[in-house]
């Protein structure tokens, strides 16, 4: 038996999102026949939100809820998986200037996984990045599909 995960989304605790939720929980509900999926991610930008308790949600929709982050890098955008005290110790979520390649290893070190996101994004995309930079090392996977791109970005 699969599960099947949305491994990127915001709610209103990230700047750019102003969705709840539950709204997210009641849209998969709603939608379950034709695209079933049994729970979210939900990676607030530059922040863990260790304090989000969800389990009120996910036993009313029957839906997990689980919690990594989205920090920035000098390669773009990544996703980190497996969030512990470790990481929120030695990594400040916040700062917009991370090194990616310290923050794949040493995640990978304590236990988690760093995925770069939406990739083929100017600026903020590790493809822009490959063009001047050496590839990063290490990288187990990369988010190939994402919903909040413009045509042409996904294939990039």
């Amino acid at each position: 038996m699969s599960t099947i995960l949305d491994l990127h989304t915001h709610s209103e605790a990230s700047e750019d999102s102003r969705a709840p939720v539950e709204a997210y929980l009641n849209w998969i509900k709603l939608r379950a026949v034709e695209r079933p999926v049994d729970g979210i991610v939900l990676t607030e930008h530059r922040q863990f939100n260790r304090g989000g308790d969800y389990r009120a949600l996910e036993d009313k929709f029957g839906t997990m809820v689980l919690r990594a982050s989205e920090v920035e890098t000098n390669y773009g955008h990544m996703l980190v998986f497996g969030v512990n005290d470790d990481m929120t110790a030695r990594f400040d979520f916040a700062d917009v200037r991370l090194d990616a390649q310290t923050l794949i290893n040493e995640v990978a070190r304590m236990g988690g996984i760093v995925v770069p996101c939406h990739p083929g994004r100017p600026n903020i995309g590790m493809y822009e990045h490959y063009q001047n930079k050496p590839p990063l090392e290490n990288v187990v996977a990369v988010e190939l599909l994402n919903g909040g791109s413009r045509k042409g970005e996904d294939e990039r």
